[in-house]
């Protein structure tokens, strides 16, 4: 049991911090190889956790209780995305809602796309795998939470600024506790979406754009 507990832990590190660390040095080189490269290991989870795992349609889709799970994530949104919309505002005044005013028609397509090409893929790593491959690593939920929240920010790094690290680990903090508390990759993909496209919308996206790294 100690040495899978240690495989595990050095395997969790690999995946989930030195990995996503290390495409910070080659960002150049993946900038646009983001969403590939996320489908593409959103595949390998979602497999991993259909054959080894047992998941199903609850865990991978609509859980019994997705109204209530959905109503939670609305109620905690609404408040949350006014003050973020705030800050955008009083922070980034020159790209405040730039994108859907400037080009309408690609903000749409974001809108539509990101949910699915990037949202709930990232939902199925960070969160269906992480939680169920390595609980064993954890004695508590919320060292569970801090922990995949941090991996999180880190895997945002490779956007070479200090905003998409931070705002995504405060983010993952959500995600996790979300995910602790529904089992769904469904409702925490939704909630993942929501906060993907506002800040794609208020201004902060610039800084998770593939080409601000260029």
């Amino acid at each position: 049991m100690r040495l899978k507990r240690g495989y595990l832990a050095v395997e969790c590190a690999l995946l989930f911090f030195i990995a996503p660390a290390a495409l910070y040095f080659i960002r150049f080189a993946v900038a646009f190889k983001i969403i590939p490269l996320v489908m593409g290991v959103a595949l390998i989870c979602g497999y991993y956790l259909v054959r080894y795992c047992g998941y199903g349609r609850r865990e991978l889709w609509l859980p019994q209780n997705w109204g209530r799970q959905l109503a939670g994530v609305i109620v905690t949104f609404i408040p949350l995305a006014t003050l973020l919309t705030l800050l955008a505002w009083y922070h980034i005044p020159g790209r405040f809602f730039a994108f859907p005013r400037h080009t309408p028609h690609i903000w749409a397509a974001v809108m539509i796309l990101y949910p699915v090409l990037a949202a709930y893929p990232q939902e199925l790593f960070y969160r269906a795998f992480f939680f169920e491959r390595y609980r064993p690593l954890f004695g508590s939920a919320g060292r569970m939470i801090l922990f995949n929240a941090l991996s999180f920010g880190v895997g945002h790094a490779l956007y070479g600024n200090w905003i998409a690290p931070v705002l995504s680990t405060l983010g993952g903090l959500l995600f996790a506790y979300r995910y602790w508390r529904s089992g769904s990759t469904f409702v925490v993909g939704v909630e993942h979406a929501l906060w993907g496209n506002l800040i794609f919308t208020s201004g902060y996206g610039w800084y998770f754009y593939s080409g601000a790294i260029q």
